[in-house]
């Protein structure tokens, strides 16, 4: 204690370079040579990537019937399916709709929808099945 019944705390030094804590003393603690980030109006780092772990880039697989089913189409149409399949690389669940009582997912193609399932934990987009509107949900039930 000191005389005028004030708490003195003793000065506080960083461990790794016995200098004081920001705050203390002259020296605040930041090395001569350290840039700093930009910054924007309100103080905040200038930053354009979404924070470390927003975006997963998710490698797209074709099951064998997927496959099989997607030779089949005309090689237009193919194009096309195929492309929209590419697109479920940034964001599977924003490309397409969860389908009802299931952990499936399904992408409209035109007159086309892919089924297909999303393995987070190991970053992978499984297409099950490719098929014609009219008729895909019969085909897959009897598959799946």
């Amino acid at each position: 204690m000191d005389r005028g019944g004030e708490i003195q705390e003793p000065e506080r030094r960083d461990k790794d370079h016995n200098k004081p804590v920001r705050g203390e003393g002259e020296d605040q603690g930041v090395p001569d040579d350290a840039q700093r980030p930009e910054r924007g109006s309100r103080g905040a780092p200038r930053d354009t990537d979404p924070p470390r772990g927003i975006r997963v880039n998710f490698s797209v697989l074709l099951h064998p019937k997927a496959a099989e089913e997607l030779n089949k189409i005309r090689e237009p149409t193919r194009q096309r399916i195929r492309e929209r399949l590419k697109e479920l690389r940034i964001d599977p669940e924003a490309s397409g709709k969860r389908l009802r009582y299931t952990d499936f997912w399904s992408t409209r193609i035109g007159d086309y929808l892919a089924i297909y399932e999303i393995k987070r934990d190991r970053g992978q987009v499984v297409v099950l099945y490719v098929g014609h509107r009219r008729n895909v949900y019969d085909d897959f039930s009897r598959i799946f």
